[in-house]
């Protein structure tokens, strides 16, 4: 198997996939080359990040330009209202399709993309689309685990996972209770989901990472920018009344920070993620060269020294705790 722990940073098809704000197709396989020159050699993608599996098709290309180096891939599968007999058949078909937009290269991590909830549970700030991007906690785990597992077995990927994003209970039983190889974390400063949040309890990250690291578990941290509120700007178009702009407006003596600092802001948001314990690794939505040199420049700076945790702390950006 691939040594899992060789690079902290995985290159996400959010950007690529123009997710984040626009890119060029030719701009995001230059982006992927470059991160493989890196030895950025983990790339986390999905069929909902770009147009067409779009993040899938751009890692293909620029590997097949590329002599098809060595590389880990993970992709996902978003599930929705399904019933559980129809679950096995839903990943395979899913994993089929992402396999064929990378050209037939193996899948190595295959993650559920959305939601666990509780049996019956409505409600929260994202009721209104609930049903079409979480799965109950009986069918996680009655028929998503077992299809996962099945999957292993049969040799069709290596690892599996799940994003655990929503509730604290549900996202703690299913790492105690499944033992999945890796779970994709909410990691940032201000310690919030912004639009993917689906409940109104504090984000808890710390309590999730532990959980996994005392079972093995891998940790991928996800949304270290806030969606782009821990940058200099948001380079798409977004609602006024949107999370990811009210975590912008919010985060003003963060980038005041970073430029006293003489660092930008996504660099010092990366640093900070970095600097977290439990964190495996760091999933990055770059979408063009620039912004990929920025995050491999952050990583080698290392990680964030007392005396700049003390700064965040002062300001409402140690969202855990690094500075006590």
């Amino acid at each position: 198997m691939t040594d899992v722990a060789a690079s902290r940073l995985v290159l996400g098809g959010g950007g690529i996939g123009a997710v984040w704000g626009a890119t060029s197709r030719d701009e995001a396989i230059a982006t992927v080359r470059a991160a493989v020159t890196a030895g950025i050699l983990r790339f986390d993608l999905a069929p909902l990040y770009g147009r067409d599996g779009e993040a899938e098709r751009v890692v293909a290309a620029a590997l097949d330009g590329a002599g098809d180096p060595e590389v880990r891939i993970s992709t996902k599968c978003m599930l929705g209202p399904i019933a559980a007999d129809e679950v096995a058949d839903r990943l395979r078909d899913s994993l089929t399709g992402s396999r064929e937009r990378l050209g037939g290269r193996p899948i190595n991590d295959f993650v559920l993309h959305g939601y666990i909830t509780p049996d019956g549970w409505s409600g929260g700030p994202r009721a209104d689309v609930l049903e079409h991007i979480a799965v109950s906690q009986t069918t996680f785990g009655e028929a998503v685990v077992p299809a996962m597992r099945a999957l292993v077995d049969d040799g069709s990927i290596e690892r599996w996972g799940f994003t655990a994003a929503g509730h604290l209970d549900t996202d703690l039983a299913a790492i105690r209770d499944h033992r999945p190889d890796l779970a994709q974390i909410v990691v940032n400063a201000v310690g919030t989901n912004g639009n993917m949040r689906i409940v109104y309890e504090q984000v808890s990250a710390d309590v999730r990472l532990g959980a996994a690291a005392e079972i093995g578990t891998e940790t991928l941290a996800i949304r270290v920018h806030a969606a782009g509120s821990l940058t200099s700007g948001i380079d798409r178009v977004i609602d006024a009344e949107s999370p990811e702009q009210r975590d912008f407006d919010h985060a003003l003596p963060f980038r005041q920070l970073a430029a006293d600092l003489r660092q930008t802001p996504a660099a010092l948001a990366l640093r900070y993620a970095l600097s977290v314990p439990n964190v495996s690794a760091v999933i990055i939505g770059v979408k063009n060269r620039g912004e990929l040199e920025e995050s491999i420049a952050a990583e080698r700076a290392g990680p964030l020294n007392g005396e700049i945790l003390q700064a965040l702390a002062a300001i409402g950006f140690d969202a855990h705790g690094l500075a006590d």
